[in-house]
C-alpha cells in the first residue's frame, strides 16, 4: 500500500503534466523562421513552393533528389546529361566533393549555386571575387534598388532588394564569365554564367529569392523562375538536399529528437520526470554501510611457509631447477617458444621476442645447464643463478 505522502507527490505531479498539456496545446505555434532550403518544408525560407514547380520549368527532364555527397553521386560516368541545383546558405564543399562537381560539369553538365556565401577556393576557381556590404539590419525589407538582367528582355522579371544582400560578386574573368543579373544602380553583380569545360555553372547570391517567402508570399516567383530559365530546359534535375544548413547528414540525434513536436515533447516529459524522481529519492535516508575487512591474502603465507621449508633444507639445487622451470614455463606462455631445444635457434628467437642481447641469454641457460648436471651447488650458486633470471625478468621488452 502506498502511504498518503506517496500518493499525494503523485497526485501533484500528474495535475503538473496535465497542466503542461493543456499550456502546450493553447499557445499558437510559432513560425518557424529557420533557412532550411528543403524541398519539402512549407516554413517561409523551405523551397516547397520552388520546388512543385519544376515539373513546369523542366517538362520533359526527370526531376530527382539527392542526399548524398557528390564524389558518390557521380561514380557512374555515364549518367545522362543533366542540371544540379543546390540552393543553401554557404557552398563550401570538401576538396573530393569539388573535384567531383567540377568535373562533372566539364562533361558538358550544367551546376546552379543558389547561396549568399561561396568559399574562397570555389571562387578561385571560378575566377570571381565576392565582397561584403556590412551587416543586414532587416531581411525583410524590401528596398528601392533593384536587380535587373542583363538581357534586355527579360529586365521586367527582376524585381529584388539588394539591401536584403549581403555578399555580391565584385570582379570575374570576362574571358569565361559572363554577368546575367546585377544592381540597376551600381556595379554589383548577383547573378553570372561561367563556362567551365564543356559545361556551364550559374552562381546565384541570393538564395533568399527561391524560398516560399518570396517565392510565393512576396510573389517574387518571376525573377526565381527566370533565373532557372538559364537551364536548359529538357535536361533532367537534380535537386540538392546534401548542401543544406539542416541537412540530415550533418545532424546529430538531438537535433533529430527536438525537430519534432512529438519527440520534443516527450523529451522534456522525461528530463522533468527524472528531475521530480531525484528530487524526491535524494530525501530518503540511507542505511549506514558496515564496514567489511577484507579477506586475508593466505596465498602469500603458504609461499612463505613453502621457502622456509626449501631454506631450512639447504636444498639449493631443487630450488634453482623449480625456478628454471618456471622460467621456460614463462617463455613458452608469454613468448609462444618451445624450450624442448635448448640450441642456438631458441637463443635467437627469444633474444629477439625478448629484446635481450643474445650472449645473456646464452649465458643464462648455459649455467642452468651446468647446475642440471650436478648434484648439489652451493648457496652462492643458487644466488648468482637467481640473480640472473631476475635480470632476465627486468629487461624483458614490454610487448
Amino acid at each position: 500500500m502506498l502511504k498518503k505522502k506517496t500518493k499525494i507527490q503523485i497526485a501533484i505531479l500528474a495535475l503538473l503534466l496535465i497542466i503542461l498539456v493543456v499550456i502546450k496545446h493553447s499557445i499558437p505555434k510559432p513560425l518557424n523562421w529557420d533557412k532550411t532550403y528543403e524541398y519539402g518544408d512549407k516554413i517561409p525560407y523551405g523551397c516547397s513552393g520552388l520546388y512543385s514547380v519544376l515539373k513546369d520549368l523542366f517538362p520533359t527532364g526527370k526531376i530527382s533528389v539527392n542526399r548524398f555527397s557528390y564524389y558518390r553521386c557521380f561514380q557512374d560516368k555515364s549518367l545522362p546529361k543533366n542540371s544540379i541545383i543546390i540552393i543553401t546558405d554557404k557552398f563550401s564543399p570538401d576538396t573530393t566533393d569539388r573535384k567531383a562537381l567540377l568535373d562533372h560539369v566539364a562533361l558538358g553538365n550544367n551546376l546552379f549555386i543558389a547561396a549568399s556565401d561561396i568559399d574562397n577556393k570555389m571562387c578561385h576557381l571560378l575566377g570571381i571575387k565576392l565582397q561584403t556590404k556590412g551587416f543586414v539590419l532587416n531581411p525583410f525589407t524590401k528596398g528601392e534598388k533593384k536587380i535587373v538582367f542583363t538581357d534586355k528582355e527579360l529586365k521586367k522579371c527582376g524585381d529584388f532588394s539588394t539591401e536584403n544582400m549581403n555578399e555580391y560578386i565584385d570582379s570575374i574573368d570576362n574571358s569565361t564569365t559572363k554577368v546575367l543579373a546585377g544592381g540597376m544602380s551600381d556595379n554589383a553583380m548577383y547573378f553570372i554564367k561561367v563556362n567551365y569545360g564543356d559545361g556551364h555553372i550559374y552562381v546565384n547570391l541570393i538564395p533568399e529569392a527561391f524560398t516560399n517567402y518570396h517565392f510565393i508570399y512576396l510573389k517574387n516567383d518571376r525573377f526565381a523562375s527566370t533565373c532557372l530559365s538559364y537551364l536548359p530546359a529538357n535536361s533532367d534535375v537534380i535537386w540538392d538536399e546534401y548542401y543544406k544548413p539542416y541537412s540530415s547528414s550533418y545532424q546529430t540525434p538531438l537535433r533529430y529528437i527536438l525537430s519534432s513536436p512529438a519527440l520534443r515533447a516527450a523529451y522534456i516529459l522525461l528530463v522533468l520526470s527524472l528531475l521530480v524522481y531525484i528530487f524526491f529519492t535524494a530525501r530518503r535516508k540511507q542505511r549506514i554501510v558496515p564496514v567489511m575487512k577484507p579477506l586475508r591474502n593466505t596465498s602469500l603465507d603458504f609461499v612463505e611457509t613453502i621457502g622456509r621449508l626449501y631454506f631450512l633444507k639447504s636444498n639449493h639445487r631443487d630450488i634453482a631447477m623449480k625456478r628454471l622451470s618456471y622460467l621456460t614455463e614463462w617463455i613458452r606462455t608469454n613468448r609462444g617458444i618451445n624450450t624442448a631445444h635448448i640450441n642456438s635457434e631458441f637463443y635467437t628467437t627469444l633474444s629477439a621476442r625478448t629484446g635481450i642481447d643474445r650472449e645473456r641469454i646464452v649465458n643464462l641457460f648455459s649455467i642452468a645447464a651446468g647446475i642440471s648436471a650436478k648434484k648439489t651447488i652451493t648457496k652462492e650458486d643458487l644466488i648468482d643463478f637467481n640473480r640472473l633470471i631476475e635480470e632476465f625478468y627486468n629487461n624483458v621488452k614490454k610487448s
